[in-house]
């Protein structure tokens, strides 16, 4: 089935409750098919005027060796869907798929692609975007069960994020959520978002809960943030690079919780190579805390009001 195709199933079955079965990838490249502004995946009927509550459609996805959804064409995206894997597991350890949405484009050809109100449910990782830029992640909620929610890397334009909600919202096992923090195949396994080479992002309204590391800067990145929420993490941000602008945060809250395997949470870890000033409006760190800062540049790091309860 392509994609118009696709779409016209979807279109059908947006008010029934139904759920579609991917059998294998679907591919969007647009930006000629489907609407005139993008090649758009939508999950509710486009005729539904803006104050009806959107009706998600919903993605089974059974193919487990590729992405779910490839994004390859300019002014592309999926908007309105609940992708699910009902292979996975509720208890124990989780099964490993591949990302559910992977955006492998090249800079200049793939751009304003948007991920706009999407569930993920049993997913291990949700979004990847390795190229391109003024991409729009908008909406986006589910349960990371070792991978990572959002990973971002060579964007040379302005990314925006915004409304992201990642709590245990498929399982609340304990040998499950575990993994989150603790793989044997490699250390510190689940991260809610991974910034690399990623020029002036804009992130506001963040919250993450139950991984081992809430955001984590690993490259030339600035980000603008404006609300950021941990809970149950062991690292709330863990920074190895800073680019030339710095990185801003007006509200950041830490809340200590080793419930599920989390270490004693550490709010800020910033990595030896940090070499530009993190600057924190308001930071509020409660609960089982440890050490609030780790870095050897504290000079680097700049709060204006910290509260500590």
């Amino acid at each position: 089935m392509n994609q118009t195709e696709l779409q016209q199933e979807l279109n059908r079955i947006a008010w029934t409750g139904k759920a579609y079965r991917m059998t294998e990838p679907v591919t969007l490249t647009g930006p000629e098919s489907l609407r005139v502004d993008g090649c758009y995946l939508e999950g509710w009927h486009p005729s539904a005027p803006h104050w009806v509550d959107r009706a998600h459609s919903t993605l089974l996805v059974s193919n487990s060796t590729t992405p779910a959804i490839r994004v390859t064409g300019p002014r592309a995206g999926i908007v309105g869907h609940s992708i699910y894997y009902p292979g996975q597991r509720k208890r124990g350890r989780p099964r490993e798929y591949p990302v559910t949405i992977d955006a492998p484009t090249r800079p200049g050809i793939n751009v304003n692609v948007r991920i706009e109100s999407v569930n993920f449910a049993g997913a291990w990782s949700f979004i990847r975007m390795t190229h391109g830029g003024q991409h729009v992640i908008e909406d986006v909620r589910g349960q990371v069960l070792g991978g990572v929610g959002i990973y971002l890397d060579n964007a040379h334009d302005v990314i925006r994020i915004n409304g992201v909600h990642f709590w245990p919202s498929w399982s609340t096992d304990e040998e499950l959520m575990a993994w989150a923090y603790w793989n044997p195949d490699r250390q510190g396994n689940a991260r809610g978002i991974v910034l690399k080479r990623v020029d002036w992002p804009q992130i506001d309204n963040v919250f993450v809960y139950g991984y081992h590391v809430g955001m984590q800067m690993g490259s030339n990145t600035d980000p603008q943030i404006g609300n950021l929420a941990f809970d149950a993490c062991s690292v709330g941000l863990d920074i190895y690079y800073i680019g030339q602008a710095g990185a801003q945060v007006a509200n950041y809250r830490f809340a200590g919780n080793r419930n599920h395997g989390a270490w004693r949470g550490v709010p800020i870890y910033a990595r030896p190579g940090l070499n530009r000033p993190l600057q924190i409006g308001n930071l509020h760190v409660h609960g089982d805390a440890g050490e609030h800062v780790w870095q050897s540049r504290r000079d680097l790091l700049q709060i204006g009001n910290y509260f500590h309860a």
